[in-house]
């Protein structure tokens, strides 16, 4: 008899546990970016190419260089290698020089504490460098159309000459 009070409370719990949390953007807020991520790709003749990346396939890579402000088509078999950069990664090398005035506190284990929270700080901080990007290792040419400003390809009435 008592147990049933208890069921109202059960569903009412059950039913918060399927809601989403409140700090998440709803759908209508989520950031959408209406350009390409910022690629670096390295030719086989050593010649780098900067910029946006506007279109890519298994074929080939269109790209927004950051100089001339053009598009250059640059064919995959031409490519040594390429770097994704698809967000700003956070610098936490401020953090390095904090994280060695803790163990000062040790005093005479200092000598010992001190290096270990360095090779720890520069660690994360250069890790954090790396953060948000892709390189030919970590990424298939199939997917990499997924982080450019045409990710289904280049519309028909879209003239590259005309694209800024």
């Amino acid at each position: 008899m008592k147990i049933r009070f208890l069921y109202p409370a059960i569903i009412i719990f059950c039913l918060h546990a399927c809601s989403y949390p409140h700090y998440l953007p709803t759908s209508e807020n989520i950031d959408v970016n209406e350009y390409g991520a910022a690629i670096r790709v390295v030719r086989i003749d050593k010649k780098s190419v900067s910029g946006e990346l506007i279109h890519a396939d298994t074929a080939m890579l269109i790209v927004l260089t950051h100089q001339e402000h053009r598009c250059i088509k640059i064919p995959n078999r031409d490519i040594k290698s390429f770097t994704l950069r698809y967000a700003k990664s956070r610098n936490y090398h401020w953090a390095t020089a904090l994280v060695l005035v803790l163990p000062a506190i040790n005093g005479v284990l200092f000598l010992f504490t001190g290096p270990i929270h360095l090779v720890g700080a520069l660690s994360v901080a250069m890790g954090s460098e790396k953060a948000f990007t892709y390189n030919e290792g970590d990424i298939r040419w199939d997917q990499l159309s997924m982080f450019a400003r045409y990710p289904q390809g280049l519309p028909p009435n879209v003239e590259l000459d005309r694209i800024q």
